[in-house]
């Protein structure tokens, strides 16, 4: 679930963290229609059936850029540290964070969703969203996904039994922004009262249908 292949990229590592943004640039439609769960439930599979899309990672300490290929193993990421020096695969464990060089693997704790809330209309990268505030359990991830579940108890083995998080949706369905509090104990809010983010994985999805090459 948390390994990512690249191939042709500048630097391959193993690292921890997230993010989503709009396939347009600037999508004014407005955010997408039907029910709170129906949107949440949906949204993963929406933003996979795209078929790849660039990403962008901002988390503390790196940031990631690349495309992701959703259907088949030609992503291609680039890591690099807050100076914009690529990090060497020696630097890439950060323990007890979520893995940053997986954006697509993450897209499966979705499945955990046990509480959702409305937060309103959110700008991303130009684009109308809805935001979502969740909460995931990992009860709920081991009872619907339970494949997945062995791959995070595997990989994240600090993670909270049940921690935040929040997606923007666009009038597509698709995620556009993803985040996560940077420690996995966390079970607070990763935002603060005036929405600023606390510690948190930020992981934009833009320009889907961006072409892949496995060369």
């Amino acid at each position: 679930m948390f390994r990512l292949s690249t191939r042709g990229t500048a630097v391959a590592v193993t690292v921890i963290v997230l993010v989503a943004t709009a396939g347009c640039g600037a999508d004014r439609s407005g955010g997408p229609r039907g029910s709170s769960t129906e949107v949440v439930m949906a949204a993963a599979r929406r933003t996979r059936n795209a078929s790849s899309a660039r990403v962008a990672v901002a988390a503390p300490g790196a940031q990631v850029t690349g495309v992701i290929d959703f259907v088949g193993d030609c992503s291609t990421l680039k890591v690099t540290g807050p100076s914009g020096i690529p990090m060497p695969g020696s630097a890439a464990v950060l323990p007890g964070r979520l893995p940053r060089d997986d954006p697509k693997g993450v897209l499966d704790l979705l499945s955990a969703v046990k509480k959702i809330n409305v937060y309103g209309g959110a700008e991303v990268r130009g684009a109308s969203t809805i935001r979502y505030e969740l909460t995931l359990s990992l009860k709920d991830l081991r009872r619907k996904n339970p494949a997945v579940a062995v791959q995070v108890d595997k990989n994240l083995p600090g993670l909270a039994s049940v921690f935040p998080a929040s997606i923007y949706v666009d009038s597509k369905g698709r995620i556009l922004r993803l985040q996560f509090p940077e420690q996995l104990s966390s079970t607070s809010t990763i935002v603060s009262s005036s929405g600023v983010n606390v510690e948190a994985t930020t992981i934009d999805f833009f320009a889907f249908g961006t072409a892949v090459s496995c060369r």
